[in-house]
């Protein structure tokens, strides 16, 4: 199975996670199945990175996880859980 059938699977396993992301991108010029897809998939990663967070005992202050959360709009589908987990390596002391 190639790229493009997974994304189609996961959407139709997830119709209206994928109508979530159409609507509240409907209004950006010039974006793209592919710009949907991986807006799509990124909304996976968020909920793997907010409960790695959540469940794993780290040494983020409330200041570390509102930077992430901000980022999850400042920098949309630019990182990933593996990014997260790195960050929270290098501030352990």
């Amino acid at each position: 199975m190639n790229g493009d059938e997974n994304i189609r699977q996961g959407i139709n396993n997830d119709i209206d996670r994928f109508a979530e992301v159409v609507k509240s991108n409907s209004k950006k010029r010039g974006i793209k199945w592919d710009d949907l897809a991986l807006i799509f998939e990124w909304t996976y990663e968020i909920e793997r990175i907010r409960d790695y967070i959540k469940n794993e005992k780290t040494v983020l202050k409330d200041h570390h996880k509102n930077a992430i959360e901000n980022a999850f709009v400042t920098q949309q589908t630019k990182f990933d859980l593996n990014t997260i987990m790195e960050y929270i390596k290098a501030a352990e002391f």
